[in-house]
């Protein structure tokens, strides 16, 4: 994968990308993760760049509700759900593109910004913007070679060299998490385990 575009330059000098006339996604500073706490940062970056869950063995009717789902439908229809998460979502939205989120049900969208703008995000958009999130914050996408080139500039092939790293240790963190699968693991260490691998979080 080579790097070395107009996307990439605006994430190494730290502005925002647009989304089409839909909104900016910004690449946040250490110091306002830091205001709201990595935990929460965490919580903000997973809840909107996760896909719908795996189906249940054992729960027909919300396998039957999957199916029936888009990962963009699914996270409208929680939202609809679960105040909780109704909050999280609009609050993850604030913090990555500086709007106010409002969620619609029929067409399935998301309008940010007030609403007579008509900034709409559908779900075509919106998948668009997942990516542009996982590729902004180093987030590991299947299939996809991190090559460093001779003519990229000192501060691309620093940025490919951390986001190697970062995917080796996802690596090895999957292969620990597989290989601890096999022995006798209480649930506290799972629940222990999930806080370190939140790239593999879904909702």
């Amino acid at each position: 994968m080579n790097l070395t575009d107009n996307e990439t330059l605006k994430f190494l000098k730290g502005g925002p990308v647009f989304l089409d006339d839909i909104c900016a996604v910004y690449e946040v500073t250490m110091e306002e993760i830091v205001d709201i706490g990595y935990t929460t940062f965490q919580q903000y970056l997973s809840v909107l760049t996760a896909s719908k869950p795996t189906k249940s063995k054992e729960d027909n009717e919300f396998n039957e509700l999957l199916d029936s789902l888009s990962d963009f439908q699914y996270l409208l229809f929680l939202v609809s759900i679960d105040p909780q998460m109704n909050s999280l979502v609009k609050a993850a939205f604030r913090f990555f593109t500086h709007s106010n989120a409002t969620f619609s049900f029929d067409p399935p969208s998301i309008v940010l910004g007030p609403l007579e703008e008509k900034c709409i995000l559908d779900e075509s958009h919106f998948y668009e913007f997942q990516r542009l999130l996982k590729r902004m914050y180093c987030i590991e996408q299947e299939g996809e070679e991190i090559i460093i080139y001779d003519d990229d500039s000192p501060a691309v092939k620093k940025l490919k060299m951390k986001m190697r790293e970062n995917r080796e240790k996802v690596a090895r963190a999957k292969a620990k998490k597989a290989a601890q699968e096999k022995s006798d693991m209480k649930l506290s260490d799972l629940i222990g385990s999930m806080t370190l691998n939140n790239c593999n979080l879904n909702i």
